[in-house]
């Protein structure tokens, strides 16, 4: 398929059996995709924006995932609320201490809680 001078014989050969494999797994999801959206008792066809779909999606795996505000918020979140339950913890003896040290402690086992939930 490919033929560049920089490929080894081995290397050719991979790449014949890897794109092969790429087009056989593209042209799989493209029927899911053609499956799904035709209308019962039309032929089956495939069109060019079913194997870009399925071209999204088998890639999709490759992209590093973006993290969400949601996700930086409870990563800081937690040890935030740690240090500021710990710094109420040392002022206990004020108003507002116990107090802080409520709130902090149910915003650090809330983020955490809500972090293990994700899977993260």
């Amino acid at each position: 398929m490919t033929n560049s001078p920089n490929l080894s014989a081995g290397g050719q050969d991979a790449i014949d059996k890897l794109t092969e494999k790429f087009q056989a797994d593209l042209l799989q999801e493209a029927d899911r995709f053609e499956s799904a959206a035709r209308a019962s008792g039309a032929a089956q066809e495939i069109t060019a924006q079913h194997l870009h779909q399925a071209d999204l999606v088998i890639r999709q795996a490759l992209l590093p995932r973006k993290r969400k505000k949601a996700d930086i918020f409870l990563a800081l979140g937690s040890p935030g609320g740690a240090a500021v339950a710990g710094y109420a913890c040392s002022n206990l003896d004020k108003g507002w201490g116990p107090i802080a040290v409520v709130i902090a402690t149910v915003i650090t086992l809330g983020c955490e809680a809500i972090r293990f939930v994700r899977g993260q």
